[in-house]
């Protein structure tokens, strides 16, 4: 994995009510951006409270800069049974 700390960013599309991909292995400093493709509205909330993201309509982005290591639970807050996982390293 590459240690520097300016690492390209990590695309997320949501669409079908789930995370692609829902599994995410990133370095520290790597930048994660949920897409929304569906044409319901969706978010991408840290399940413990870490973070809130925007609610996205369709084609809406929003990005996350993972400065710390550990693992990060993702779901929407509108749709709870959609869960991701970021492990950042």
């Amino acid at each position: 994995m590459p240690t520097s700390t300016a690492v390209a960013g990590v695309q997320v599309v949501i669409q079908g009510y789930g995370y692609q991909p829902t599994k995410l292995e990133i370095p520290v400093g790597t930048t994660v951006t949920w897409t929304n493709r569906d044409p319901v509205d969706h978010d991408a909330d840290g399940a413990d409270g870490g973070w809130d993201g925007p609610v996205l309509g369709e084609g809406e982005s929003w990005s996350r800069t993972f400065a710390s290591a550990g693992q990060f639970l993702v779901t929407c807050s509108i749709h709870p049974y959609m869960q991701g996982l970021v492990t950042v390293e």
